[in-house]
Protein backbone atom coordinates (compact mmCIF):
# COMPACT_ATOMS: atom_id res chain seq x y z
CA UNK A 1 0.00 0.00 0.00
CA UNK A 2 1.46 3.35 -1.06
CA UNK A 3 -1.28 5.71 0.12
CA UNK A 4 -3.53 5.09 3.11
CA UNK A 5 -5.63 8.09 4.08
CA UNK A 6 -8.61 8.68 6.34
CA UNK A 7 -9.58 12.32 6.02
CA UNK A 8 -11.74 14.49 8.22
CA UNK A 9 -11.36 18.25 8.12
CA UNK A 10 -13.33 21.35 9.00
CA UNK A 11 -10.94 23.66 7.17
CA UNK A 12 -11.63 25.90 4.23
CA UNK A 13 -15.00 25.83 2.52
CA UNK A 14 -15.89 22.16 2.97
CA UNK A 15 -16.28 19.76 5.84
CA UNK A 16 -15.01 16.30 5.03
CA UNK A 17 -15.96 13.35 7.21
CA UNK A 18 -14.11 10.01 7.13
CA UNK A 19 -13.02 10.13 3.49
CA UNK A 20 -11.14 6.85 3.00
CA UNK A 21 -8.66 6.80 0.12
CA UNK A 22 -6.16 4.00 -0.42
CA UNK A 23 -3.95 3.34 -3.42
CA UNK A 24 -1.60 0.55 -4.40
CA UNK A 25 1.40 0.63 -6.75
CA UNK A 26 0.37 1.56 -10.31
CA UNK A 27 -3.22 2.20 -9.24
CA UNK A 28 -5.27 5.24 -10.21
CA UNK A 29 -7.95 6.26 -7.74
CA UNK A 30 -10.61 8.60 -9.11
CA UNK A 31 -12.41 10.93 -6.72
CA UNK A 32 -15.63 11.96 -8.37
CA UNK A 33 -18.69 13.87 -7.24
CA UNK A 34 -20.88 16.92 -7.84
CA UNK A 35 -19.45 20.42 -7.83
CA UNK A 36 -18.86 21.58 -4.28
CA UNK A 37 -18.71 18.08 -2.81
CA UNK A 38 -15.16 18.47 -1.45
CA UNK A 39 -13.08 16.62 -4.04
CA UNK A 40 -10.32 19.23 -4.32
CA UNK A 41 -10.24 19.71 -0.54
CA UNK A 42 -9.53 15.98 -0.19
CA UNK A 43 -6.57 16.29 -2.58
CA UNK A 44 -5.27 19.41 -0.82
CA UNK A 45 -5.41 17.56 2.48
CA UNK A 46 -3.36 14.66 1.15
CA UNK A 47 -0.83 17.19 -0.16
CA UNK A 48 -0.66 18.91 3.24
CA UNK A 49 -2.13 22.19 2.00
CA UNK A 50 -5.16 21.71 4.25
CA UNK A 51 -4.70 20.16 7.68
CA UNK A 52 -6.63 17.21 9.06
CA UNK A 53 -8.93 17.74 12.01
CA UNK A 54 -9.05 13.98 12.51
CA UNK A 55 -7.81 10.87 10.76
CA UNK A 56 -4.41 9.92 9.38
CA UNK A 57 -2.41 10.03 6.15
CA UNK A 58 0.30 7.44 5.54
CA UNK A 59 2.62 7.01 2.57
CA UNK A 60 4.58 3.77 2.24
CA UNK A 61 3.47 2.89 5.79
CA UNK A 62 4.99 6.10 7.17
CA UNK A 63 2.65 8.64 8.72
CA UNK A 64 2.88 12.12 7.23
CA UNK A 65 -0.05 13.44 9.26
CA UNK A 66 -1.82 12.27 12.39
CA UNK A 67 -3.31 15.08 14.52
CA UNK A 68 -3.99 12.77 17.44
CA UNK A 69 -0.28 11.97 17.74
CA UNK A 70 0.92 15.44 16.73
CA UNK A 71 2.45 14.24 13.44
CA UNK A 72 2.52 16.71 10.58
CA UNK A 73 4.97 16.67 7.66
CA UNK A 74 5.13 19.89 5.65
CA UNK A 75 3.91 19.71 2.02
CA UNK A 76 7.38 20.18 0.57
CA UNK A 77 8.66 17.21 2.56
CA UNK A 78 5.93 14.78 1.50
CA UNK A 79 6.77 12.44 -1.42
CA UNK A 80 3.88 13.95 -3.36
CA UNK A 81 3.48 16.03 -6.51
CA UNK A 82 0.32 17.77 -7.67
CA UNK A 83 -0.93 18.85 -11.10
CA UNK A 84 -3.75 21.36 -10.81
CA UNK A 85 -6.45 22.72 -13.14
CA UNK A 86 -4.07 25.41 -14.37
CA UNK A 87 -0.45 24.64 -15.19
CA UNK A 88 0.84 27.42 -12.86
CA UNK A 89 4.22 27.51 -14.56
CA UNK A 90 6.77 30.17 -13.68
CA UNK A 91 6.23 32.76 -16.46
CA UNK A 92 9.86 33.94 -16.53
CA UNK A 93 11.32 30.45 -17.00
CA UNK A 94 11.43 28.25 -20.09
CA UNK A 95 9.50 24.98 -20.13
CA UNK A 96 12.76 23.11 -19.50
CA UNK A 97 13.66 25.33 -16.55
CA UNK A 98 10.17 24.90 -15.12
CA UNK A 99 10.53 21.13 -15.27
CA UNK A 100 14.03 21.22 -13.78
CA UNK A 101 12.99 23.51 -10.93
CA UNK A 102 11.97 20.76 -8.51
CA UNK A 103 15.24 18.90 -8.91
CA UNK A 104 17.28 22.06 -8.44
CA UNK A 105 15.29 22.82 -5.27
CA UNK A 106 16.34 19.38 -4.01
CA UNK A 107 20.00 20.26 -4.58
CA UNK A 108 20.57 18.57 -7.94
CA UNK A 109 23.17 20.55 -9.93
CA UNK A 110 21.59 22.76 -12.59
CA UNK A 111 23.24 21.08 -15.58
CA UNK A 112 22.11 17.62 -14.44
CA UNK A 113 18.60 18.87 -13.61
CA UNK A 114 18.21 20.45 -17.04
CA UNK A 115 19.50 17.34 -18.78
CA UNK A 116 16.93 15.24 -16.95
CA UNK A 117 14.27 17.80 -17.81
CA UNK A 118 15.15 17.40 -21.49
CA UNK A 119 14.82 13.62 -21.12
CA UNK A 120 11.37 13.69 -19.57
CA UNK A 121 10.09 16.31 -22.02
CA UNK A 122 11.25 14.09 -24.88
CA UNK A 123 9.55 11.10 -23.25
CA UNK A 124 6.30 13.09 -23.17
CA UNK A 125 6.83 14.15 -26.80
CA UNK A 126 7.27 17.73 -25.60
CA UNK A 127 10.93 18.23 -26.50
CA UNK A 128 9.99 20.86 -29.08
CA UNK A 129 8.71 23.25 -26.36
CA UNK A 130 11.79 23.02 -24.10
CA UNK A 131 12.99 26.55 -24.85
CA UNK A 132 9.57 28.20 -24.93
CA UNK A 133 8.11 30.37 -22.17
CA UNK A 134 4.67 29.51 -20.73
CA UNK A 135 2.95 32.30 -22.68
CA UNK A 136 4.07 30.60 -25.90
CA UNK A 137 2.50 27.25 -24.97
CA UNK A 138 -1.00 26.02 -25.76
CA UNK A 139 -3.17 24.93 -22.84
CA UNK A 140 -2.46 21.27 -23.52
CA UNK A 141 1.28 21.85 -23.84
CA UNK A 142 1.29 23.74 -20.56
CA UNK A 143 -0.44 20.87 -18.78
CA UNK A 144 2.04 18.35 -20.18
CA UNK A 145 4.92 20.52 -18.97
CA UNK A 146 3.24 20.68 -15.55
CA UNK A 147 2.98 16.87 -15.58
CA UNK A 148 6.68 16.61 -16.50
CA UNK A 149 7.54 18.96 -13.62
CA UNK A 150 5.57 16.72 -11.25
CA UNK A 151 6.96 13.40 -12.49
CA UNK A 152 10.63 14.43 -12.62
CA UNK A 153 10.90 14.42 -8.82
CA UNK A 154 9.63 10.80 -8.79
CA UNK A 155 6.83 11.28 -6.25
CA UNK A 156 5.30 8.25 -4.58
CA UNK A 157 1.87 9.84 -4.92
CA UNK A 158 0.76 11.93 -7.90
CA UNK A 159 -2.31 14.12 -7.33
CA UNK A 160 -4.23 15.32 -10.38
CA UNK A 161 -6.90 17.98 -9.85
CA UNK A 162 -9.03 18.13 -13.02
CA UNK A 163 -5.91 18.64 -15.17
CA UNK A 164 -7.90 18.86 -18.42
CA UNK A 165 -10.75 21.11 -17.28
CA UNK A 166 -9.43 24.23 -19.04
CA UNK A 167 -9.09 22.48 -22.43
CA UNK A 168 -11.63 22.15 -25.20
CA UNK A 169 -13.17 18.76 -25.99
CA UNK A 170 -10.67 17.80 -28.71
CA UNK A 171 -7.63 18.72 -26.63
CA UNK A 172 -9.13 17.00 -23.57
CA UNK A 173 -9.32 13.75 -25.51
CA UNK A 174 -5.79 14.07 -26.89
CA UNK A 175 -4.30 14.97 -23.51
CA UNK A 176 -6.23 12.19 -21.80
CA UNK A 177 -4.67 9.61 -24.12
CA UNK A 178 -1.20 11.02 -23.53
CA UNK A 179 -1.71 11.10 -19.77
CA UNK A 180 -2.86 7.49 -19.82
CA UNK A 181 0.26 6.30 -21.65
CA UNK A 182 2.51 8.30 -19.32
CA UNK A 183 0.77 7.11 -16.15
CA UNK A 184 1.08 3.49 -17.26
CA UNK A 185 4.86 3.92 -17.00
CA UNK A 186 4.73 5.67 -13.62
CA UNK A 187 5.24 3.29 -10.70
CA UNK A 188 3.65 5.35 -7.92
CA UNK A 189 0.02 5.80 -6.92
CA UNK A 190 -2.27 8.30 -8.64
CA UNK A 191 -5.29 10.15 -7.29
CA UNK A 192 -7.37 11.97 -9.90
CA UNK A 193 -10.19 14.42 -9.22
CA UNK A 194 -12.68 14.86 -12.04
CA UNK A 195 -16.36 15.38 -12.77
CA UNK A 196 -16.10 13.90 -16.26
CA UNK A 197 -17.38 10.27 -16.42
CA UNK A 198 -15.53 9.54 -19.68
CA UNK A 199 -12.26 10.80 -18.22
CA UNK A 200 -12.88 8.85 -15.03
CA UNK A 201 -13.61 5.61 -16.87
CA UNK A 202 -10.59 5.89 -19.18
CA UNK A 203 -8.08 6.70 -16.44
CA UNK A 204 -9.43 5.14 -13.25
CA UNK A 205 -9.00 1.74 -11.60
CA UNK A 206 -11.05 2.42 -8.48
CA UNK A 207 -13.63 5.12 -7.78
CA UNK A 208 -14.48 7.08 -4.63
CA UNK A 209 -17.74 9.01 -4.93
CA UNK A 210 -18.07 12.01 -2.61
CA UNK A 211 -21.27 13.93 -1.98
CA UNK A 212 -21.58 16.66 0.64
CA UNK A 213 -18.18 15.85 2.12
CA UNK A 214 -18.84 12.13 2.65
CA UNK A 215 -18.10 8.96 0.71
CA UNK A 216 -21.37 7.59 -0.63
CA UNK A 217 -19.89 4.75 -2.66
CA UNK A 218 -16.57 3.27 -3.73
CA UNK A 219 -15.54 0.48 -6.03
CA UNK A 220 -14.79 -0.35 -9.65
CA UNK A 221 -16.76 1.17 -12.51
CA UNK A 222 -18.71 -2.08 -12.90
CA UNK A 223 -19.52 -2.21 -9.19
CA UNK A 224 -20.86 1.34 -9.28
CA UNK A 225 -22.80 0.68 -12.47
CA UNK A 226 -24.37 -2.55 -11.22
CA UNK A 227 -25.32 -1.23 -7.78
CA UNK A 228 -25.53 2.59 -7.73
CA UNK A 229 -26.19 4.01 -4.28
CA UNK A 230 -27.35 7.53 -5.12
CA UNK A 231 -29.07 9.42 -7.91
CA UNK A 232 -25.78 11.13 -8.75
CA UNK A 233 -24.13 7.75 -9.42
CA UNK A 234 -27.09 6.65 -11.55
CA UNK A 235 -26.90 9.81 -13.64
CA UNK A 236 -23.11 9.63 -13.85
CA UNK A 237 -23.06 6.17 -15.39
CA UNK A 238 -26.21 6.36 -17.49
Amino acid sequence: MILDALISTNAEEFQLVDIKITAEVNETIVIIGPNGSGKTTALRTIAGLTKLSAGRISIDSKDVEDPERGVWVAPENRPIAMVMQEANLFPHLSARANVAFGLEAQGVPRREAQARANEILSLLEMGHVAKLRPRQLSGGEGQMVALARALIIEPRVLLLDEPFSSLDATNRSDMGQKFRSVLDDYSGARVLVTHDPVEASSLGDHFVVIEDGRVVQSGSANELRNNPKTRYVVDLLS
